[in-house]
């Protein structure tokens, strides 16, 4: 498999632990074409500055954000944060638990570039992700409207 189809997700509390040890590790995996993934970010010990810092070509926002992203105007002004942040740095930003239309039109609205959740697809087991692996399959997209 080429390098430039392989994304590693990492977890910020795991870098965190020892991010000088990890840094030059992830830059040579870089070089060769792969991308990495901060996953969970906005939990815990979450930095703004590990978005500058490290060679994340994506950034994916936990769920929890997402939660109360219609309900709460902090949640809502976090995502858009993230997402304007992420953008500016040139990353591509997922949204993780997407459960219900109406995160999905405020997500898109933010302009979020992917979104994950059971909105989609619940979790499953190996012998039915075959199924979604098949050319006659199409993930269902909610209606839209601008």
């Amino acid at each position: 498999m080429p390098a430039e189809l392989l994304q590693i997700e990492v977890l910020g509390t795991a870098v965190l632990h020892d991010v000088n040890s990890i840094l030059p590790i992830m830059e040579a995996i870089t070089q060769i074409g792969v991308r990495f993934a901060l996953d969970d970010f906005g939990t815990e010990y979450s930095s703004l500055r590990y978005l500058q810092r490290l060679p994340i070509s994506v950034v994916k926002f936990d769920r929890n954000i997402v939660q109360g992203l219609v309900a709460n105007q902090d949640d809502a002004a976090l995502a858009m944060g993230i997402i304007s942040i992420a953008h500016d740095l040139g990353m591509k930003v997922i949204a993780e638990g997407v459960e219900n239309r109406e995160q999905y039109v405020v997500l898109r609205s933010f302009q979020c570039d992917g979104i994950q959740g059971n909105l989609f697809c619940a979790a499953c087991s190996g012998d039915e992700i075959a199924d979604y692996l098949l050319p006659s399959f199409s993930f269902p997209l909610p209606a839209f409207h601008q």
